[in-house]
């Protein structure tokens, strides 16, 4: 078998196509991934959910599905009921810690996907579910209201406006906004923790920097390790605001998680849940995750999902003429199995930027 050499992005017909330096074909409509140097714990264990398997093989485990498993309907929705079973199965020991984001990584880098899903399958149906579990590359961004000194919450009013119809909102006690940013970091045992990055305070377009927040503080249980982001909810009985979860275990995290989900006031468990920690915030402050990735060389961010036309946005290029010509000399690298491949990529066509952009990711011209 050849050495793998390059990622290859194909665009020429929507959705685009994403194969792997070596990609691993099914056998009878079955799908054989060996994931190296990963055992069971334990002789009696064994795992199987939502028509995947991970089973023992030659000084490694192995991960059986059916080719139909992936192509039905929301495959995604699959694969994040086994990761979580694998999550689970760190818990009891059958498992070694980080393993089930081991086995889900090496899914996805061994198949040719479109690269949105590729994303959804890695990271879970985050639009639809409203949550995301958070890991390593990945920035959490706080934006949190500073208050006028005398004041302990923001007041707002509307009143007539000067032209017939309409309303103005008038608010108090506002004096800026502050923005902290958390690098969420490999944990030693297992499990993540959260790094203080930046600050920034914002009045009125006067800038500061402070060397730590004031007006939001993260304030995390040393065993507390395990994290899931749920987002902004109002389609459901569960109506939720949007909050960060925290677990010593990950039974205690994914089971608090999904009641949050569908039961309403379920919320009351934060304070009597062994374990659990729930981050509240108020209503005027939003905690964001965003995926890390390097431009040239320097750290920058997208939103979770967030593609190459976003990253080139943000780095200033807001053109479509200005994009067009970063692409003609552009440079991507993807990892796969822990190591930087180059991708190769269609300089010519503009459906390109539409590559959804995974942690690690390396972009340069």
């Amino acid at each position: 078998m050849p050495a793998p050499t390059t990622w290859r992005l194909d665009v020429s017909s929507p959705p685009d196509r994403l194969t792997p330096p070596a990609e691993v074909r099914p056998v009878e409509n079955v799908y054989r991934i060996p994931i190296e140097g990963l055992r069971f714990g334990r002789p009696d264990c064994r795992l199987a959910a939502a028509g995947f398997e991970l089973r023992p093989a030659r000084r490694a485990l192995e991960l059986r599905f059916a080719q139909s498993v992936l192509y039905g309907t929301r495959p995604a929705d699959r694969v994040e009921e086994f990761r979580q079973a694998a999550l689970r199965q760190e818990d009891n020991g059958c498992l070694p810690a980080d393993s089930a984001l081991r086995v889900v990584q090496r899914l996805v880098e061994s198949l040719s996907l479109n690269s949105r899903d590729a994303f959804g399958l890695r990271y879970g149906s985050y639009e639809l579910n409203g949550a995301v579990t958070l890991e390593p590359g990945f920035r959490l961004k706080i934006v949190a209201p500073l208050l006028k000194d005398g004041y302990t919450e923001i007041k707002t009013a509307l009143a007539p406006n000067s032209k017939p119809g309409m309303l103005e909102v008038n608010v108090e006690g506002l004096e800026g906004f502050e923005t902290a940013y958390y690098d969420v970091r490999r944990r030693s045992g297992g499990g993540v923790e959260f790094k203080l990055t930046s600050v920034e305070h914002n009045r009125i377009g006067r800038i500061t920097h402070p060397a730590a927040p004031g007006a939001f503080q993260l304030d995390i249980g040393p065993d507390i390790r395990n994290f899931r982001l749920l987002f902004l909810r109002r389609l459901s009985l569960a109506d939720r605001d949007i909050s960060l979860l925290g677990g010593k275990s990950w039974d205690v995290l994914l089971s608090s998680a999904q009641r949050f989900d569908t039961v309403p006031g379920s919320v009351s468990e934060c304070t009597t849940t062994r374990g659990l920690q729930c981050v509240a915030v108020t209503a005027k402050t939003a905690i964001l995750s965003e995926v890390g990735v390097t431009l040239n060389g320097r750290p920058e961010f997208v939103p979770i999902g967030g593609n190459l036309a976003e990253l080139l946005n943000n780095a200033g290029f807001k053109t479509q003429e200005q994009q067009d010509a970063a692409l003609a000399s552009l440079k991507i690298e993807r990892l796969w199995r822990g190591k930087h491949y180059p991708m190769a990529i269609d300089t010519k066509n503009s459906r390109t930027f539409g590559l959804t952009l995974f942690p690690g990711d390396r972009v340069s011209w």
